[in-house]
């Protein structure tokens, strides 16, 4: 019984990080300017799926363990579409940061030279590795965590 209630516990904890980190603005607000530098506009349907992408995976990163069971599927309830619309907007969103030219900033955002024209990022590469990076930056602002979640 002691070890049901602990498991609750996390979840809940989980649950709260979750929720916390995809309402913060400051998040919101760097990401919208990280997405629009490289060329992805808030126009594009797959956008807000990208943003939805990158919350969810710094809030918990079993959702970057399975994208296509998990993630999809929980961003495709959100917007009331299905998970392959969620995907393929993801993979379009993913084309125009290519074909803007926008892979040399990408590259100077994650700090290493990991894309290139020729060696496009997957949805899921682009996904995890920017979650990386955020979370990274996140737990270095003590004004955004609470002790207890780092």
């Amino acid at each position: 019984m002691g070890d049901d209630c602990a498991v609750s516990l996390f979840d809940m904890s989980k649950r709260e990080r979750e929720r916390k980190i995809m309402q913060d603005r400051d998040l919101h607000d760097s990401l919208r300017l990280l997405l629009i530098r490289l060329g992805m506009a808030p126009r594009l349907l797959g956008y807000d799926y990208v943003m939805c992408a990158i919350k969810l995976s710094v809030a918990n990163r079993d959702y970057l363990k399975h994208i296509t069971t998990k993630m999809y599927p929980v961003i495709a309830m959100y917007f009331g579409v299905e998970p392959t619309v969620v995907e393929r907007n993801i993979r379009h969103a993913m084309e125009v940061v290519v074909t803007s030219g926008r892979v040399k900033y990408l590259n100077e955002y994650l700090g290493t030279e990991v894309f290139s024209e020729s060696r496009r990022p997957t949805n899921s590469e682009f996904i995890s590795l920017v979650a990386d990076k955020v979370s990274v930056e996140l737990s270095r602002s003590s004004a955004f965590f609470d002790r207890d979640f780092l």
